[in-house]
């Protein structure tokens, strides 16, 4: 009610709190268009302040793990690894596996990751961004962004490769190879493992595998108090061997038996180097698994590769792999074992590493290792 050119006061509920409002109204120039407006106004501005405390009260900090003086310099540098030594402290009550905020010891926020107490590793690092929510929208961008990479990386003819590289791909603990058509992943630690359905859910909705396959086994997941989980999670399984293509050649894949997640993807490229080298050449494949180089170097023109590998079922399976490339074991023979001193002389060409499906973080060296030795052998 207006009383003349005196002020209107107004007492509005919003949420827990009140807010008293003035309105100045003139009773002799107010028109009912602007008495309108001013309540439209006033309603608006209600339902703003209220919807920002709801978003408050939802944006609640992570728990923080605090560290040792000194210690703050390792993910600074962008290593995304903190070992049990360089924590101080953490706040009473957070769980293994929750996520955590990392402060240094004189409070700087240096990010956001997984905590578990009893692990090797006491944190890994989600994202430098301490202000960031881990939600559904998070875990989406990560795993597009890895996808993108894979899209423009892969060589033509090759429906085989690593999809997500755990901490190479800002994604700790998970990883996702692609068959053709099936997926596998990998959760190896209880962080990761907490969001699984989530990160499942985006998987099929950006990759639409025709079945997903799990194979959960890794000694970080015992360390966490996790037990190893294998089997297929959605789609039509295979029947027996799934097959695929690189780089225009066929091999079979055991996705369920095999060695890793089934192949060694990360060979690529030094399969395609060995095929480049082979022409006219005898070839000796040691560890020979299903083949994989041996097939690469009858396909380079090798006259001879001899392939030595203990396991019978991988030496079934290289056999079929060299035979629907148009290859024979008679001619490239397989054997279950070799061992004598040969007395020759031996160098190393090249020292062999994983393809750019498997990328490793410039601060994190721990992430690459040793795939292979390129030699040449010669009389001594």
């Amino acid at each position: 009610m207006v009383y003349g050119g005196v002020p209107v006061s107004r007492v509005i509920k919003i949420g827990k709190r009140w807010v008293f409002s003035l309105c100045f109204l003139q009773a002799d120039l107010l028109e009912s268009f602007n008495f309108l407006i001013t309540r439209l106004f006033l309603l608006r501005l209600r339902r703003t302040i209220f919807k920002s405390q709801i978003q408050k009260r939802r944006r609640l900090p992570y728990p923080t793990l605090r560290l040792r003086p000194g210690r703050d310099i390792v993910l600074k540098s962008g290593h995304p690894w903190l070992f049990s030594g360089a924590v101080h402290s953490v706040e009473a009550g957070i769980r293994p596996g929750e996520i955590v905020r990392a402060v240094s010891g004189d409070g700087q926020v240096l990010g956001l990751g997984f905590y578990h107490p009893k692990g090797d590793i006491a944190f890994r690092l989600l994202t430098q961004d301490g202000g960031r929510e881990i939600d559904r929208l998070f875990w989406r961008e990560r795993i597009e962004s890895a996808k993108g990479i894979r899209d423009v990386c892969i060589p033509p003819d090759t429906d085989a490769f690593r999809l997500i590289n755990a901490e190479g791909d800002r994604l700790p603990g998970l990883i996702a190879d692609r068959y053709a058509g099936i997926l596998v992943v990998s959760f190896q630690t209880l962080g990761i493992e907490n969001h699984r359905d989530t990160i499942l859910g985006i998987l099929g909705e950006i990759c639409g595998p025709g079945a997903v396959y799990e194979r959960s086994e890794s000694r970080s997941r015992r360390q966490e108090g996790l037990r190893d989980r294998t089997g297929w999670l959605s789609g039509t399984p295979p029947r027996e061997t799934i097959r695929i293509r690189e780089n225009g050649l066929n091999f079979e894949v055991d996705v369920v038996g095999g060695q890793k997640t089934g192949f060694f993807l990360d060979q690529r490229p030094n399969r395609q180097l060995v095929r480049t080298l082979s022409q006219g050449k005898t070839v000796l494949n040691c560890f020979s698994y299903t083949g994989g180089f041996s097939v690469y170097a009858a396909a380079g023109g090798a006259v001879r590769v001899v392939s030595v590998e203990t396991s019978k079922n991988a030496n079934t399976v290289a056999a079929v792999n060299l035979e629907q490339n148009g290859y024979s074991d008679g001619d490239h023979p397989i054997v279950a074992g070799a061992a004598r001193d040969a007395r020759k002389q031996v160098r190393i060409l090249q020292a062999l590493g994983p393809g750019p499906d498997h990328p490793v973080l410039l601060a994190h060296p721990e992430g690459g290792y040793l795939k292979g030795l390129l030699l040449s052998v010669g009389d001594a």
